[in-house]
């Protein structure tokens, strides 16, 4: 019965996904040509986020200095680049992708029977312009499907885990099982900071909207979980939910949500058991040396759980609320020197860590004089405090230094460094060194 009711559920959204796409396709003219200029999202601030994937990857392409000016995958990216146009002049429709691999190495840590772990993160987003292309109140719908492969190899965060960390070095490098996930994200979203408002609707990852820097990705900038996310709260996984923003200035976003807490990135969820995550956030430009000068922000979250009790994303499955404070600071008049300050606090077990805090720094473009762009360092150090539901979890530190420059045209190598100070569960060892090396390209 519970089978039929799922089957049935998941029936009823996929038919209402496509009878909105059918109307949105009837009341919609396509013209001959249109640019692909895009606004940005009035929600989310990561850039790979499937709002905002378009115009990051486009401005990353458009930075062609490198260390060998000739990029292997250059006849590639042309033939794209004229099947790109081709699509959108015929069907308002456009195609990105992004592709990382990351080797990862744990010296240090006891009992590990493997040391060096390597995996595969692929993203491919699709977007459907229906309404007033490019203009501030444009809508669109987006789709992102996401793989992830670790060669036959141990991957990366599975190889942190065994050795007892729960900062883990390496967010987002895990293996799916099967690879290839059917939907990570499929939604409506209209609106955009130009005009003050905007809102997404239908199947979305509620932890690209809250508790996010566009300084902190693990494809891009720094790898561990606690560092790149927030994990000191009971925010699900990917599910149906709706969110909208409110632009009070240039300078202060209100965003709010509701999310389904049973959510599974691996099937559809379970919104009918009435389970939910709320979230409200306040984010404000307040000491900005540049106009593109990052939002502090403070968010309040509640979550009412999951039906079952089962972990999803970072909650642990128990009802629970917390908050998190996070400070964007740019240092230098060209904002090219930002320092970002974290914390995140749950209350009643619902967030996989009890408190996390971290500093950060990253230094852009500091190789210019040699006409190299695009490239970033940055050191960080965090701190987590495990949920008491795992015994014998001590405190941990972490601090991480990595180097990212552009190999080829579009291709960045990141070099990176962590230590892991008192591993969570593992009370044997007291420090790992992990060693790692990321390859990224977006096309």
């Amino acid at each position: 019965a519970a089978l039929a009711q799922s089957i049935a559920a998941t029936a009823r959204s996929t038919r209402s996904c496509l009878l909105i796409a059918a109307a949105a396709l009837c009341f919609s003219t396509l013209p001959a040509a249109v640019s692909f200029a895009d606004p940005v999202s009035s929600l989310s601030d990561v850039a790979d986020d499937p709002a905002n994937a378009f115009v990051s990857h486009e401005e990353r392409l458009s930075k062609p200095e490198a260390v060998f000016s000739r990029s292997p995958l250059a006849r590639l990216r042309e033939a794209k680049a004229e099947f790109d146009k081709a699509l959108y002049d015929a069907a308002r429709v456009r195609l990105t992708f992004a592709y990382t691999q990351l080797v990862q190495g744990i010296a240090s840590a006891p009992d590990l029977d493997d040391t060096i772990g390597t995996a595969s993160d692929f993203d491919a987003f699709i977007s459907w312009d229906v309404l007033n292309p490019g203009a501030p109140n444009a809508g669109k719908f987006l789709l992102h499907f996401e793989g992830r492969y670790d060669w036959g190899t141990t991957s990366p965060q599975a190889l942190g885990f065994e050795a007892g960390s729960l900062v883990n070095p390496a967010n987002a490098f895990a293996r799916y099982d099967p690879v290839f996930l059917p939907i990570r994200n499929f939604f409506w979203e209209q609106g955009s900071p130009a005009a003050g408002w905007g809102y997404r609707v239908g199947y979305i990852s509620p932890d690209a909207i809250y508790f996010t820097s566009p300084h902190l990705n693990p494809n891009t900038t720094f790898q561990t979980i606690a560092g790149t996310g927030n994990f000191a709260s009971g925010v699900p996984d990917s599910g149906f939910g709706i969110a909208g923003s409110y632009w009070i200035n240039d300078d202060v976003r209100i965003v709010a949500g509701v999310h389904d807490a049973n959510a599974d990135r691996q099937d559809w969820g379970d919104i009918g058991e009435g389970d939910f995550f709320y979230a409200a956030e306040i984010g404000a430009r307040l000491f900005p040396r540049t106009a593109d000068g990052g939002l502090s922000k403070f968010t309040l979250w509640n979550s009412d759980g999951t039906s079952d009790g089962s972990a999803s994303n970072a909650s642990t499955g128990l009802s629970g609320w917390g908050y998190y404070v996070q400070h964007d600071q740019e240092l230098t008049d060209d904002g090219n020197i930002v320092a970002l300050l974290k914390y995140g606090k749950s209350f009643d077990d619902s967030g996989t860590y009890d408190q996390q805090a971290g500093v950060s720094l990253l230094f852009y473009d500091q190789t210019d004089f040699i006409g190299v762009k695009n490239d970033v360092i940055g050191i960080s150090y965090n701190w987590i405090e495990p949920t008491s539901l795992i015994p014998g979890a001590r405190e941990e530190h972490n601090i991480e230094v990595f180097a990212r420059v552009p190999l080829f045209p579009a291709v960045d190598l990141t070099l990176g460094y962590q230590t892991i100070i008192n591993p969570s569960v593992d009370p044997d060892n007291d420090v790992a060194h992990v060693f790692g090396l990321r390859l990224r390209t977006t096309f």
